[in-house]
């Protein structure tokens, strides 16, 4: 018996069948309104097929690289196309679908037709919706996920261990690789490696550690005759190959990174590049890149049919070249990063701020990008490359066409001292300004926290400031700063330097001005204030709007005779006199560091980020529509910054986990025409249990509108635009409340047809 060895014995996973539905094949979903923009900075796993390097990435959704053109394409999530835009793990069945593993929303797979997207998840039977390993096996197909591992036999869920109802035979139910050997089943798992017999239905599991410094294994590969195990912890310095005896330590020539598998060969990701296990040793293979210490460094390798080989990590895809000189890299066209804090646009170009990624510019084309992190002269110079592009919140175009920034420092720290820098682009390479000298005495790093801004009726710059230390009175928000047309820094506006009758908080957040060049203020906690200013002068007289009103506002757009503010509470608008007209309900309040969380489009509808998704109102104040996660390709429900573009009509959409563009004018062709509507139900019947019940629709068609009454004939609830899988009702109706058990209809409509479903919900 191999390394030491506790026999479990546990019921076959033939016995312990789960019930699990099968779901009708459904086309994948292409909203043409919508385009989404993402980076990809770890690639979990590659697969090359002829044409194709098919990469899983954990940050920028399913990357394909056609071998021909050297191009780049990418799948995103949206509503019945794949799941997530964090994906695991790929591979090929032996129908040629290939099956993408993701973080939390389950296993998406896509016909052999390319043409539609299914899924599996924990409502048809996974352990987990997160997925770590796949491993096909003809028609079936092995899937390790963070709960255990689960048997898929080409049309449906045979079953999964542990079963739920016995203990579980393993020390982690964490599967981080599996591996078919003959009649053998080895997995890898965060607490040990464990081989079964698939002819003794998986009843006994041996427990491999014989050898192994720890039992946490997160990488596992074979070749077909030698199994390799390895973990990124620092104290491994080598991968380990299982023996008779037990696991073997194999060091490698160099700092080993990360092991992989394909087309029979493993291959050990090094620091100074790719080798070849030969079944006895490592072969270094000439010309390929190495590997960082970062697992966004690590590449990721695939071996296409040919035998030509290719590595992905942040940089982009490495292919092999015909000789033995260093591989190609092709670098895809991608924004500086997901995290995204504001969006400003100068005609058909966009600007983008990140948390710590860099700042971009897209001219619909191109990205032209500065990474994160400090420019430390020598190596670069001031004047053609920002001093930081870290944290930075404020995003100010001005006449001149300048584009400011703040970027925010560390109170304390004089080696991150932050920044208030300018950059003229109309010429390569870019001008840039740092402005570094204030006249008030104030520790300058108060005054990059930059967050709102705005340009006064003279071309004046203004930015209402923040604090990371908003309790440490040495670093409070100080207010409003004021730079004059020619960017040269005038002054201070703070509540201790305008009176009583002045700045009602130092903390600002959101700025607009008025067609009467009135400057309007989104304090926080102090409702909505008013200034007017002489720059000659320089003299500032502030209005309260509604001084009992104390609301925390994080958004405001002067349109025309009406002001718009974002509360965390409600969205309302103001004549520009000042009187309140109306105050709307909002999804929920903004994201604490919204860059511009509100905006009126070129249409008068008015769009409001929220940390649950958009909500966009009519001019009246009348909701329009919501876009959320759910329904839309969404990256992130948390959205930061909403721009539209005055001569399109565009939206761009920034959130916490990718950008969008958005053209409310787009209008989707009709789906087609049937001759008869087929729809069904599932689960039907189902349980209605205290969180409601999880009710999805599938049919013969694509996109599907409908609404779900009750034996009275009462509308209970409506939904538009739902593709086959979608989740169609949570058991609530449309005041939010659960509904009694009892039988409803629904009565759906695509294609020009119609036809009702009947639901029985069980207690």
């Amino acid at each position: 018996m191999i390394g030491s060895v506790s026999r479990v014995a546990r019921p076959g996973v033939a016995a312990l069948l789960l019930a699990a539905l099968w779901v009708t094949p459904m086309p994948a979903h292409a909203s043409g309104a919508w385009t989404t923009y993402l980076r990809a900075y770890t690639y979990a796993d590659l697969i090359a097929d002829s044409t194709t390097v098919w990469c899983a990435t954990l940050e920028g959704g399913l990357v394909q690289f056609d071998r021909a053109t050297h191009t780049f394409t990418t799948t995103v999530r949206e509503p019945g196309g794949i799941a997530s835009n964090s994906l695991t793990a790929l591979t090929f069945d032996r129908s040629r679908r290939l099956w993408a593993g993701t973080q939390g929303a389950g296993l998406s797979y896509l016909s052999a037709d390319r043409s539609r997207w299914n899924l599996l998840n924990e409502f048809d039977g996974l352990p987990s919706d997160t997925v770590n390993a796949l491993t096909p096996q003809g028609d079936t197909l092995w899937i390790g996920t963070t709960k255990g591992i689960t048997l898929w036999d080409g049309q449906r869920v045979l079953g999964s261990l542990p079963d739920g109802i016995n203990a579980s035979p393993f020390a982690s139910n964490n599967v981080t690789g599996i591996v078919v050997a003959g009649d053998s089943l080895y997995l890898a798992t965060r607490g040990g490696v464990y081989r079964s017999l698939e002819s003794q239905n998986l009843q006994v599991w041996d427990t491999l550690n014989r050898g192994l410094p720890t039992p946490v294994v997160e990488q596992f590969a074979t070749d077909g005759t030698t199994i390799m195990a390895f973990s990124s912890d620092t104290a491994w310095k080598a991968p380990y190959v299982l023996s008779d005896t037990g696991w073997v330590r194999r060091p490698t020539p160099a700092v080993a990174r990360r092991i992989g598998a394909d087309r029979n060969t493993i291959f050990v990701m090094t620091s100074v590049g790719m080798y070849r296990w030969n079944g006895a040793g490592y072969a270094p293979i000439p010309g390929s890149p190495g590997s960082g210490p970062l697992p966004q460094q690590w590449i990721a390798p695939a071996m296409a049919p040919d035998g030509k080989l290719y590595g992905a990590s942040r940089s982009g895809m490495f292919e092999q070249p015909a000789g033995v000189s260093l591989w190609t890299l092709y670098r895809p066209q991608q924004p500086p990063g997901n995290n995204i804090t504001n969006l400003a646009l100068e005609g058909p170009r966009l600007y983008m701020t990140t948390y710590n990624e860099g700042i971009g510019r897209y001219d619909g084309v191109n990205w032209r990008n500065w990474p994160p992190g400090f420019c430390q002269l020598p190596a670069c110079s001031r004047d053609t490359s920002f001093g930081t592009a870290t944290f930075a919140f404020s995003l100010l175009i001005d006449r001149r066409s300048a584009k400011w920034f703040t970027t925010w420092g560390e109170p304390g720290n004089p080696l991150r001292p932050g920044a208030v820098e300018h950059m003229v682009d109309d010429t390569d390479p870019p001008q840039f300004t740092s402005v570094q000298a204030w006249s008030d005495g104030l520790d300058p790093v108060r005054h990059s926290f930059g967050i709102g801004s705005t340009l006064d009726s003279s071309g004046g710059h203004w930015f209402g400031l923040d604090s990371p230390a908003r309790e440490d009175q040495q670093f409070s928000p100080i207010g409003l700063d004021y730079y004059d047309s020619t960017g040269t820094f005038v002054r201070n506006l703070s509540p201790s330097n305008t009176g009583i009758f002045g700045l009602r908080t130092g903390r600002i957040i959101a700025l607009t001005t008025d067609a009467l060049g009135v400057i309007w203020i989104g304090t926080t906690g102090q409702g909505v204030q008013r200034l007017v200013y002489d720059p000659v002068l320089n003299t500032a007289m502030f209005e309260t709007v509604s001084p009992d009103d104390k609301i925390d506002v994080r958004g405001i757009v002067a349109v025309g005779d009406t002001v718009w503010a974002q509360s965390t509470n409600d969205v309302r608008d103001y004549r520009r006199s000042g009187g309140l007209i109306g105050a709307y309900p909002v999804l929920a309040g903004p994201s604490d560091i919204a860059g511009h969380s509100l905006e009126v489009a070129k249409d008068g509808t008015v769009w409001a980020a929220t940390v649950n998704g958009v909500r966009v109102y009519r001019s009246d104040g009348t909701v329009l529509a919501d876009y959320t996660e759910a329904n839309s390709p969404l990256a992130s429900d948390e959205v930061r910054a909403i721009r539209s573009d005055p001569v399109t009509g565009v939206l761009w959409i920034g959130t916490a986990a990718g950008l969008h563009r958005f053209d409310p004018r787009f209008v989707p062709a009709p789906p087609p025409s049937v001759v008869r509507l087929d729809a069904r139900v599932y689960p039907n019947p189902s349980r209605l249990t205290a969180l409601g019940v999880d009710l999805r629709l599938a049919g013969n068609t694509s996109d599907y509108r409908g609404a779900i009454y009750d034996l009275t004939g009462r509308l209970v609830h409506s939904f538009s635009g739902a593709a086959n899988g979608a989740r169609i009702w949570d058991g609530r109706d449309r005041d939010g409340r659960r509904v009694q058990p009892g039988v409803y209809f629904l009565h759906v409509t695509a294609g020009g047809r119609s036809t009702l479903v009947r639901i029985a919900l069980l207690h």
